[in-house]
């Protein structure tokens, strides 16, 4: 899914479900595929900012990204309901995927699970094995001095800048925007 079309996607489901005050921001999390900020009482009534991770809208299943913005819508919802107030448990603890918002998510169409265990969100570099071709992904260039390959037990590495990454601000990803 291009950025513009899940920009708009996002929008179109903070208006259908009325949630007050919500924009919709993309940021480049590394193992958030979107989390929902609530800033109670600012102004006139609440606020809220959907931020969803752009490396995860480009590189997964548009069904699995829908998904991910109904989540969010979720707590929107949930909280909007509840004056900004998550549900508790027996200790006190916040249970932000508790069985409130759970039935808020299936109204919402939303999986009510709290995470995407099989979602792809690509690291910026790819470290691949010279012999077997086994590859792995980091975010820093790793150092790979004393390092082993898992399957062929060899330590000729080749380190590469991962393409399915894209830094924010990249031209690629301005030009997906308009």
């Amino acid at each position: 899914m291009k950025l513009g079309e899940a920009f708009k996607e996002a929008e179109a489901l903070v208006e259908q479900w009325e949630l007050d005050k919500c924009k919709v921001k993309f940021e480049d999390h590394k193992t958030t595929c979107g989390k929902l900020r609530w800033f109670p009482k600012i102004t006139k009534g609440n606020q809220c900012v959907l931020f969803l991770s752009r490396n995860y809208v480009l590189n997964n299943p548009d069904d699995r990204v829908l998904n991910t913005f109904k989540h969010e819508i979720a707590h929107g919802l949930d909280l909007q309901r509840n004056n900004g107030m998550l549900e508790k448990a027996r200790g006190g603890k916040n249970l932000p995927h508790g069985a409130r918002w759970k039935k808020v998510a299936i109204e919402v169409g939303a999986d009510p699970v709290a995470c995407a265990k099989d979602a792809y969100i690509p690291r910026r570099f790819v470290v691949v094995c010279k012999k077997c071709a086994n590859s792995f992904e980091r975010d820093k260039r790793p150092d790979l001095n004393g390092r082993v390959c898992a399957k062929c037990k060899q330590n000729d590495f080749e380190v590469r800048f991962n393409p399915a990454f894209r830094k924010e601000g990249s031209l690629l990803v301005e030009k997906e925007l308009t």
